[in-house]
């Protein structure tokens, strides 16, 4: 076996160990180094956040003591059977509908709300919801829906609820194409 194949071993401080290593800076010694460097890169972050306000508690909330998969059920059925005073009680007075991708709301308000679907829902026959698929999440649902009645073809959607105190306070709309 040829000896000048192989290079011999890399040694600390040689030409040909990796730079990475050899060039590496020092290691702090003592703890009391390594808290006192945290400490002086950390604190002006602190002290912005304090004198910003952004430094706030986070409480996680607990979860609803109702099935808010029932609230958007019974939300959905109301809709089929196009009976306006039962669509509407599940709704909070200030609900807020997006029509993904828009910033603003589309429909704001339960009145506004009762006004849209009376003059153009529930004024269709053939005006039908059907959950394809629904998932829950803390206080939001997920229904990936197929409508029927308000175009040519069934009308495929994404809506996503958020509901507080057992109504529902939020909407958001995102269309299938």
């Amino acid at each position: 076996m040829n000896s000048k194949l192989f290079a011999p071993p890399l040694q600390p401080g040689t030409a040909f160990y990796p730079y990475a290593v050899r060039d590496r800076a020092p290691r702090l010694k003592t703890p009391s180094d390594t808290q006192r460097i945290r400490w002086v890169a950390f604190w002006p972050l602190v002290a912005l956040a304090l004198i910003s306000g952004m430094l706030t508690v986070v409480r996680a909330s607990p979860p609803p003591t109702y099935d808010v998969s029932a609230v958007v059920q019974r939300q959905v059925d109301a809709y089929n059977a196009r009976d306006l005073a039962a669509f509407l009680d599940v709704y909070s007075e200030d609900v807020m509908v997006y029509r993904m991708p828009a910033a603003q709301p589309t429909l704001s308000g339960k009145r506004a709300m009762g006004e849209f679907y009376q003059s153009q829902r529930f004024n269709i026959p053939t005006l039908h919801a059907k959950i394809l698929s629904r998932m829950v999440a803390g206080n939001k649902v997920v229904d990936h829906e197929l409508i029927h009645g308000i175009a040519k073809d069934d009308t495929a959607a994404i809506v996503v609820y958020e509901i507080h105190d057992d109504r529902i306070s939020k909407v958001w709309i995102y269309s299938v194409d």
